[in-house]
């Protein structure tokens, strides 16, 4: 039954730390008796003949005590230590004296090294004198115990305890106390009431002191089976026994059920002698705990009936389960089954039902002993009556002149007696964010034939599909009549972005332009103007294209360029123009060749080489005092010839000639030549 108790164990575990608690606090109560009941910081008991002396204060770490005594007939205390008693220095010192016991004692305390037990046993705290009082060596390790065992039995003697400095001097402190040398006689402990839940067994039992000086500690628990003859400690902890009650209680876990087993409690004094064992009660530990609650719990429609299923029971001694059925979670619920389902089905067909209902089911796990587990959570099911209604007919949609309403209109056949609404839907076809989704835009209780949509901004040139059904009140859908309605588009697109235009060696010119942010982009516009003419659409472009090249120009003409956007529904944005481009070429004409000079009864003649270039705009003549002087040009304008007569006077004798293009570009100036004269 080991799954079974699993999470009794787990509430074990939870109770263990309340006992502890509870523990920790009646120990509290005891440390603090102990030392109210003498007048002296220290405590005197005696076992087997055996004088415990017990310092409840911890002297300083380099004190040291002797121990005297005083017998019957004797005028003065005797010495009975050879050498100062002292404690231990040091924690691995204090792991050799305690030997087996230092790992038990190390978890009680929850230290982890040794120099760590050694601090905590010499300290005055109550867990110290607790540890003290339960572990005699550790007491004596720490020079909290000293135990005299030549004292004189069944006489009255007195002790006289001398506080000693780190030089063995007498410090002039000391405790005197007188006892009698006999055993104490522990008091009676009698099992009240034992309990059990599952494997967790509790016991009770009261305590009841025979001496005014009683020194009972703590107390332990022994079971045993009733066919053996060994009883064995169950509390691996310390039981302490709090003065201020006088019943108490342990639990402990037992492998053993349906079957008997005898308790017996006793009692420790501080010296760690065992007092009397209680009376032995027999005790069966029942199975009295119920099985896990079921898990899993589902349903499924069939034909006839509803399925209901679940995870099989775990539990070891499970021998089946039962069914509950109801109509609302906190109303009554019926136990379908008189026979318990096998363990190994777990599942249930309900036939006895009425279409349209609702119901509720619950499991619970049956034991051998009839212990039947709490409710599983309840799982409902529906029964539908499968008959859905009829579609609505003739839908139509009508698009107000503001363009912000849409009004809906249907027809029905007859409608079902459970008739409970109808359902709208809508959804984008087309459009800057389509979808394939549908999104419900009536009210839940929508029992009118018409519907008006008015909660959306309307995307212009969008394609939007509306969808009309019928529900009943089983939850059954007619099909979907739907209608489209196509938005107007009359809003321009935003136009295009920068535009920009470039010469390419008069050869062509680029265009580039950014996008417009407009999403229903379908197309651009390029137009051009050449010169002051107006602007002629060039070409009708991709909505893709960010550029273009325009071929088509002509050396020497000023062109400027402008773009639009143009949407689906063909509207234009404003244009954006670009800056104007003068077409020419990178390269001037080249270098004028065999320039002449000469000086004529008319002036001066200059002479040249024609310059092969199909874009020549005409010569420049230029002349200086010198070759390398400043050369002014002779004339304004320019010459288409290749040659020019002019008086420029005897003083400029040097002369120069450049070829210009059409569009301004001037060839290097020729050679510099020298005036002749004949």
């Amino acid at each position: 039954m080991r799954s079974k108790f699993h999470s009794i164990t787990l509430m074990r575990c939870s109770y263990l730390y309340i006992i502890q608690a509870l523990l920790i606090t009646a120990f509290l109560f005891h440390t603090e008796e102990l030392v109210a009941q003498s007048e002296d910081p220290f405590r005197i008991a005696v076992s087997d003949g055996n004088v415990y002396l017990y310092l409840l204060e911890s002297p300083r770490t380099d004190f040291a005590y002797n121990f005297y005594r005083k017998d019957p007939g004797d005028s003065d205390f005797k010495q009975i230590n050879e050498d100062p008693v002292r404690g231990v220095a040091y924690g691995d010192q204090l792991k050799v004296v305690l030997g087996n016991q230092y790992d038990q004692i190390r978890r009680l305390a929850e230290v982890t090294s040794e120099g760590a037990m050694l601090n905590l046993a010499r300290g005055n705290s109550t867990e110290a004198i607790w540890l003290s009082m339960t572990y005699p060596e550790l007491a004596q390790a720490v020079n909290k115990l000293y135990i005299d065992e030549t004292a004189p039995e069944g006489e009255q003697v007195e002790y006289l305890i001398e506080f000693l400095n780190q030089r063995d001097e007498p410090t002039g402190e000391s405790y005197q106390k007188q006892v009698v040398v006999e055993d104490h006689v522990l008091g009676n402990t009698e099992i009240l009431n034992v309990t059990n839940e599952g494997k967790s067994v509790t016991v009770e039992w009261d305590y009841t002191p025979v001496m005014d000086d009683d020194v009972a500690f703590r107390f332990n628990v022994f079971t045993n089976q009733p066919s053996e003859d060994n009883y064995q400690r169950v509390n691996r902890g310390i039981i302490l026994r709090n003065l201020q009650q006088d019943t108490f209680s342990y639990t402990f876990n037992t492998e053993s059920i349906e079957s008997e087993i005898e308790i017996r409690v006793g009692s420790v004094s501080i010296t760690s002698a065992p007092g009397p064992l209680s009376e032995s009660v027999t005790y069966l530990v029942q199975d009295n705990v119920a099985p896990s609650v079921v898990q899993g719990v589902r349903t499924s429609l069939m034909q006839d009936s509803v399925q209901v299923q679940w995870r099989v029971s775990r539990e070891l001694d499970a021998a089946g389960y039962y069914v509950y059925r109801g109509t609302e979670s906190d109303g009554e619920f019926e136990r379908l089954n008189q026979e318990l389902i096998p363990i190994n089905q777990p599942f249930y067909f309900d036939r006895n039902l009425t279409q349209g209902s609702l119901y509720l089911y619950r499991i619970t796990a049956v034991d051998e002993s009839g212990n039947e587990s709490e409710f599983s959570t309840a799982v409902t099911r529906i029964v539908p009556d499968n008959t859905a209604p009829s579609a609505p007919l003739n839908l139509t949609a009508d698009l107000n002149n503001d363009g912000n309403q849409i009004l809906l209109n249907w027809s029905t056949s007859e409608l079902p007696d459970d008739f409970r609404n109808f359902v709208v839907f809508r959804r984008v076809v087309e459009g800057r964010s389509p979808s394939s989704n549908y999104s419900q835009i009536a009210p839940p209780n929508l029992r009118e034939n018409s519907f008006t949509d008015t909660g959306s901004d309307y995307e212009e040139g969008a394609l939007y599909r509306f969808g009309v059904l019928a529900a009943d009140s089983s939850r059954n859908f007619s099909d979907t009549t739907f209608v489209d309605v196509r938005i107007p588009n009359v809003t321009p697109p935003d136009p295009p972005n920068v535009v920009s235009a470039q010469n390419r060696d008069g050869v062509r010119v680029n265009i580039v332009w950014g996008g417009s942010l407009s999403r229903d982009v379908g197309s651009y516009n390029l137009y051009r103007k050449i010169d002051n003419r107006e602007y002629e659409l060039t070409e009708e472009l991709e909505s893709d294209l960010r550029s273009f090249r325009d071929e088509e120009i002509e050396i020497g003409k000023t062109y400027t360029y402008a773009i639009s956007a143009v949407d689906t529904s063909g509207n234009e944005s404003d244009l954006i123009e670009s800056e104007s481009v003068l077409v020419k070429r990178s390269n001037p004409p080249r270098r004028v060749r065999n320039v002449r000079a000469v000086q004529t009864s008319d002036g001066v003649q200059v002479r040249w080489e024609p310059v092969a270039s199909e874009h020549l705009a005409g010569y420049k003549v230029y002349v200086a005092d010198r070759s390398t002087g400043n050369f002014e040009p002779i004339h304004e304008n320019l010459i288409s010839e290749t040659s020019l007569t002019a008086d420029t006077g005897t003083e400029s004798i040097w002369f120069r000639v450049t070829a210009l293009d059409i569009t301004g570009n001037e060839s290097r100036p020729s050679e510099p030549v020298r005036l002749i004269v004949p």
